[in-house]
């Protein structure tokens, strides 16, 4: 009886935990691209560590810069397409968007997300820098309206059964150790376990270029389909290869030393051409 008693107790326990844990959601204004997405990532990834969150992997909707019309439809993209899941997860854990849906929410009905957290610029900056974290009234936000059952329609990626019970506006100048108290405050409650941060590149780096910075980018490693078609083309084009130019990495990120990176290289020079762009933006 005693025995049984304490199974049901802990059973009880994971399912409040299970229950209580948090996903945390984010999106990037559309205009902005793949490397500052990348960079978005390791912002919020580094939140998602000290929140002990599931990151949910937003799908990559159709960018500026991707203009081959050969490809058909470019959206709703699954990280896997460009990066080693097994790799970043060595870093934070995650899930992808669609997986979530799929897994975690049972429900052919869509997605209804807890909060939507919009983050925003301070408007009283005065010319100082002073880390800082407030919510404020939001104004005017044509991209979100409310749908007859009160929730929030919205972008959402590009899907259209994905809906949120609350807006919130955050003005925060700073990075994740900033943000982490107000959304520690809104996981206590059980009501909020979905949170969505909209126009996440406001987050800063805590640390950019310090221990923890360089952990996150090196478990960024490109997915192996992509990193065959580029090995591919060094070898018939450039007459490259990792073990010719000594660049060959071990296969996993965390044990990677300085001396892996003291590399030869290969015969040639990669350059990083803007496309449209910045010639229409700068004509003169």
């Amino acid at each position: 009886m005693q025995c049984q008693l304490s199974i049901s107790v802990l059973l009880f326990q994971v399912s409040y935990i299970l229950a209580k844990h948090c996903y945390l959601f984010y999106d990037v204004n559309p205009g902005e691209g793949f490397n500052l997405r990348r960079d978005v990532y390791l912002r919020v990834a580094a939140l998602n560590n000290i929140l002990n969150c599931t990151l949910v992997l937003p799908p990559w909707d159709h960018l500026y810069h991707w203009q081959s019309n050969s490809l058909n439809f470019q959206g709703k993209l699954p990280w896997s397409k460009f990066f080693d899941l097994k790799q970043l997860g060595r870093y934070t854990k995650l899930v992808e968007f669609e997986s979530f849906v799929q897994e975690e929410t049972k429900s052919s009905e869509g997605l209804l997300i807890d909060v939507i957290l919009h983050l925003q610029h301070p408007t009283d900056l005065n010319g100082s820098f002073e880390e800082k974290a407030n919510l404020v009234k939001c104004k005017k936000l044509k991209k979100y309206w409310k749908e007859d059952d009160a929730t929030y329609g919205g972008p959402f990626w590009s899907y259209e059964n994905v809906f949120a019970k609350k807006l919130k506006c955050l003005e925060i100048l700073g990075g994740p150790r900033v943000l982490k108290p107000v959304l520690q405050n809104l996981i206590e409650s059980k009501s909020n376990r979905l949170i969505f941060l909209d126009r996440a590149e406001t987050l800063l780096h805590d640390q950019f270029g310090q221990t923890d910075y360089w952990r996150g980018r090196r478990s960024m490693r490109f997915s192996t389909h992509l990193i065959d078609i580029a090995n591919e083309f060094r070898k018939t084009f450039l007459k490259s290869s990792d073990e010719e130019d000594g660049t060959k990495l071990p296969l996993d990120w965390r044990v990677e030393s300085k001396l892996d990176t003291y590399s030869r290289g290969g015969p040639y020079i990669a350059a990083h051409l803007r496309r449209k762009d910045f010639l229409s933006a700068r004509k003169s």
